[in-house]
């Protein structure tokens, strides 16, 4: 099945990479025998991978695409009084913090939509959590990294406890997906100091 075809992996950066010059081997192998062709997608390329031929787009489509889901970015402390109700994204480093976010955003909204998703949820539940927000408006969800990639919603403000640049532009995927919020926002807030899950360096 393999045989002539275009294979398409989402999410590269997700691979290990202890395996990934290994995996290019492979798949260089089975477009010579087979003549399989690969297309490797992630908003942030692995260095083990980074040196295969891209394909480029022209200026006046990069151009369009860029002017249609323009982000506006800021490093900002943290105001959970004043984070907007409509399809927000808060993303703390661990469980713990998200956790302790949840209750606080939820205590000033008593009445609005207020949602909390991590690993520590049942991955069907997640699941289905994923596919309801698709379907809303005005709500804030705070989550862990288990949003950061991968996932098909559109948020209009996102607000993301620091990390490495790798992550906030993978969570910049989820703002503005559809092109139809020219004021959406990624607001970068401090963390705490504590590097977990991330290394010092």
């Amino acid at each position: 099945s393999f045989r002539n075809s275009v294979l398409i992996i989402d999410e590269v950066q997700t691979i290990p990479k202890p395996i990934l010059s290994n995996l290019k081997s492979i798949f260089k192998q089975m477009h010579k025998y087979m003549g399989t062709r690969f297309i490797l997608v992630s908003a942030t390329i692995p260095h083990e991978i980074s040196n295969l031929p891209k394909i480029e787009l022209s200026s006046e489509m990069l151009n369009a695409y860029l002017l249609q889901t323009q982000k506006q970015i800021s490093n900002a402390p943290l105001d959970t009084a004043q984070i907007p109700i409509d399809k927000t994204l808060v993303m703390a480093n661990t469980r713990k913090k998200a956790v302790n976010l949840f209750f606080e955003i939820q205590q000033n909204n008593l009445d609005k939509k207020i949602m909390y998703i991590s690993t520590g949820i049942k991955k069907k539940e997640r699941i289905q959590m994923i596919k309801d927000l698709q379907e809303q408006s005005d709500y804030v969800l705070v989550s862990t990294q288990v949003v950061e990639a991968g996932v098909d919603i559109s948020f209009s403000h996102v607000y993301r406890e620091q990390a490495p640049l790798d992550n906030i532009i993978q969570v910049m995927g989820r703002l503005n997906r559809e092109g139809i919020n020219p004021d959406a926002r990624l607001v970068v807030y401090p963390t705490d100091g504590i590097p977990i899950p991330y290394s010092p360096l």
